[in-house]
């Protein structure tokens, strides 16, 4: 258990993972919002953070690039809150990660 705490920002995954991740992470917060209220919903968020941006940083990894990448996208998620470019955006790089296949055989993160 611990290593795999330790290692949850190294690897690679596929981009069928990237998509089962991220399903899972948004229906579990979509579910606790509407059957536990807004305050399970923020408790949740915080707590999904991490596995999110392990998701984030891993799928990088497999495109051969390197995890600090996914700085931009937080900085991106919080101009997200204020305006319709930054959702623009962040949906195109999502895609991006979701459809652009993988290093063939090993890269320099695995």
């Amino acid at each position: 258990m611990v290593n795999q705490i330790l290692n949850l920002f190294k690897g690679r995954i596929g981009r069928l993972y990237f998509l089962a991740g991220n399903a899972s992470l948004n229906i579990t917060l979509l579910a606790g919002e509407k059957l536990l209220g807004e305050a399970a919903y923020l408790i949740l968020f915080i707590l999904a953070l991490p596995l999110a941006f392990s998701l984030v940083i891993k799928r990088l990894h497999d495109i051969n690039r390197s995890g600090w990448y996914s700085a931009s996208l937080v900085f991106l998620f919080f101009l997200e809150i204020m305006s319709f470019p930054t959702k623009f955006i962040v949906s195109i790089i999502s895609l991006f990660l979701l459809f652009w296949p993988g290093t063939p055989g090993e890269n320099k993160y695995g």
